[in-house]
């Protein structure tokens, strides 16, 4: 986060007059700096006021609480749950290709608490295999010990893939293969998770986000 001088120096100024205000700014791949702010008042959600977003078409929303590298495979695994319904214990083995990149961040192959599994491909895959939408309530030291979550990361394999690294800032693509019995393969690529600026959500999508954060 840059310090307040650098937003009032390029006339950012309204969202940095109350204490009380929560706002997000989010570099794009050209890596510069833009000033589309995400701003809510925190103490007029507490009372069940209206808010709004100050929005443009180049904003992105984070909508899990998980690296965002791992947002295109969880949203992969929610489209494929979406068209074929599978159970956690019907898949053999599920492959994740991700680029080098991804794959230094995305560093913990067996996460055993809620902050390791932030920063794992694995367990973006599995949580909701297992537990449906991830929000909080996944990120915890229980949930991510689980048994069956512990088992299903076991069966997952990832794969670097330096196309996807030589894609960026463009797209950085992730591409998910799961296999169930009897050869039955479901394979896709998401390049843009949901909530990117190319594939934004839905005023649903953001407002469910965020009551998911109990402020």
């Amino acid at each position: 986060m840059a310090h307040p001088n650098y937003y009032v120096d390029r006339g950012v100024t309204d969202i940095l007059k109350s204490p009380t205000r929560v706002f997000i700014v989010l570099p794009l791949g050209d890596r510069r700096m833009i000033s589309n702010l995400l701003a809510l008042s925190v103490d007029r959600l507490r009372a069940g006021e209206v808010w709004r977003f100050a929005t443009s078409n180049r904003l992105s929303v984070k909508q899990y609480p998980l690296c965002y590298y791992t947002h295109r495979a969880i949203d992969g695994t929610l489209d494929l749950l979406a068209q074929h319904p599978v159970r956690a214990d019907e898949v053999e083995r599920i492959t994740v290709s991700i680029s080098p990149r991804n794959a230094t961040i995305l560093r913990y192959h067996t996460p055993r608490t809620g902050l390791e599994a932030k920063f794992s491909i694995e367990f973006a895959v599995s949580a909701p295999l297992i537990g449906g939408h991830p929000g909080l309530e996944h990120l915890t030291d229980d949930f991510v010990r689980r048994a069956d979550v512990q088992a299903l990361m076991q069966r997952i394999e990832v794969r670097e893939n330096p196309a996807f690294t030589a894609a960026y800032p463009a797209t950085v693509g992730t591409r998910l293969s799961f296999f169930e019995g009897e050869g039955c393969v479901h394979q896709l690529q998401v390049d843009h998770p949901r909530g990117h600026a190319r594939n934004p959500m839905s005023r649903a999508e953001i407002e469910a986000k965020f009551a998911d954060t109990r402020l």
